[in-house]
């Protein structure tokens, strides 16, 4: 994104590193906040690529004040959600997105029912969190974990998933621990074995089971049980 727009205007690439610190790192509320950018530059930027590809919709909180979830729009127009959750051992859960809407179908989701509408780009993905770190900013708190388990399937969205854990563990930009971060599936079988053991994540995995046995389990998620098996599922993981 930076690195582009900086190379089109012949712009040295040590901004890159000011537009980290201030954008990722310190979480700016507007690239007017980037003052380590000449004013020209900024202007120019604000011009070229949006300051968050999510436009939010709705904010509903929970009574006790530890759950937040705000239903965004994307830039074309497309719904998807965020939940931060607060704990009282002091951890700050964002429960992300990867699409709007989910094509897996299973019976007893509520995302699958409202069907496909995108997947998310990378930025779109990261945009959730950092829309988070300034709302926790406010408080002088912090992310301390990273779910996704929004909308969605990951192993459905995965080059997207994994350009945006990239630039989560990247030190110069978000620096999270992959071991705060946990990736959500239902078992697609070839893309766990891309995403695992030929790219070799080195995060969490949560498998999402939903049934103690291979047959209830195609009857509740037809669309992914009857070619990802449990035995395929667990081969993976072992």
């Amino acid at each position: 994104m930076i690195q582009n727009f900086l190379k089109q205007k012949n712009v040295p690439s040590y901004r890159v590193k000011q537009f980290n610190e201030q954008f990722y790192q310190k979480g700016i509320n507007s690239f007017d906040e980037l003052t380590t950018w000449p004013e020209d530059l900024r202007e120019e930027l604000k011009k070229d690529i949006p300051f968050s590809t999510l436009k939010e919709i709705r904010t509903l909180q929970s009574k006790d004040g530890n759950t937040t979830k705000i239903l965004f729009n994307t830039l074309d127009e497309f719904p998807t959600e965020t939940v931060l959750m607060k704990y009282r051992d002091g951890r700050n859960t964002i429960c992300i997105s990867c699409m709007s809407g989910c094509p897996v179908g299973c019976t007893f989701c509520a995302t699958g029912q409202m069907g496909f509408g995108k997947n998310l780009t990378s930025r779109e993905i990261v945009d959730q969190v950092l829309h988070f770190k300034r709302f926790l900013n406010k408080t002088g708190e912090k992310i301390t974990n990273i779910v996704y388990m929004g909308m969605g399937e990951p192993m459905l969205n995965l080059k997207n998933v994994e350009e945006s854990i990239e630039i989560l563990t990247n030190e110069d930009k978000l620096a999270f621990s992959p071991r705060r971060i946990t990736v959500s599936t239902v078992g697609y079988v070839p893309q766990m074995k891309k995403f695992l053991l030929d790219h070799n994540y080195m995060g969490n995995v949560a498998l999402s089971l939903h049934a103690p046995n291979q047959k209830l389990r195609e009857r509740l998620m037809p669309t992914v049980a009857k070619s990802n098996s449990l035995d395929e599922v667990f081969y993976i993981l072992d």
